[in-house]
């Protein structure tokens, strides 16, 4: 098996017998069941030798640092019971720095379960999340729609959805100022007072000023 360039041993009965990936793979419908070499791209060659060792002995030990490849190796390999350990372990770790890459990846992956616990701590600590996240930006427009609309948002003011939109909107303005007008219709302007809905009013990427963001 080749990972990264870099071989590793297996035996290949015992590989088609742990998952139904390997088990495809070399069924007679694949080159790769006459090749010397399997070939596995975008996995570390260390996760998957960790993961060859839980193959034979049952046992993998998962840490925080490593979940989210173990997560994403488990799940392109078809082994459902890593990906319900990392999914565990991650739901028991959610923090405002993470918490949406861990529900982006949970949709990918299709952790219904993850995703959902991801979801909910993201409304419950969405001021922080726009505080400590580096991962904000990196939103699809549909996702930040779907967190500034949900009613059960936890914020003390609507002036913290003007803030994660105008994070969203400056850190990429040539193609996503013309999404403005469809983010302002999730926030409540109603509830604004006088002097917040200034704010916002005055601000110049409402505006359109020269200098927006």
């Amino acid at each position: 098996m080749l990972c990264s360039h870099k071989e590793l041993i297996y035996f290949r009965c015992v590989l088609a017998a742990s998952s139904p990936y390997f088990q495809a793979t070399f069924s007679n419908e694949f080159q790769e069941a006459i090749n010397a070499h399997v070939t596995l791209h975008d996995i570390s060659p260390w996760v998957m030798k960790k993961i060859l060792d839980y193959i034979y002995t049952g046992t993998l030990e998962i840490n925080l640092d490593m979940a989210l490849d173990y997560l994403k190796t488990g799940h392109m390999l078809q082994y459902p019971a890593i990906v319900e350990a990392c999914c565990e372990l991650l739901s028991q770790h959610l923090h405002p720095s993470n918490c949406l890459g861990v529900k982006e990846l949970a949709s990918l992956y299709q952790c219904k379960e993850l995703e959902s616990a991801a979801y909910s701590y993201v409304l419950e600590h969405f001021t922080s999340v726009i505080d400590k996240s580096e991962e904000l930006a990196e939103l699809s427009l549909d996702s930040l729609v779907k967190y500034l609309s949900a009613d059960n948002i936890d914020i003390s003011s609507e002036v913290i959805l003007w803030k994660a939109i105008r994070e969203w909107v400056c850190f990429d303005i040539e193609s996503r100022r013309r999404c403005l007008y469809d983010l302002l219709l999730c926030m409540r302007l109603k509830q604004l007072s006088p002097k917040e809905l200034k704010v916002v009013a005055s601000d110049s990427l409402v505006r359109g000023g020269t200098k927006m963001c």
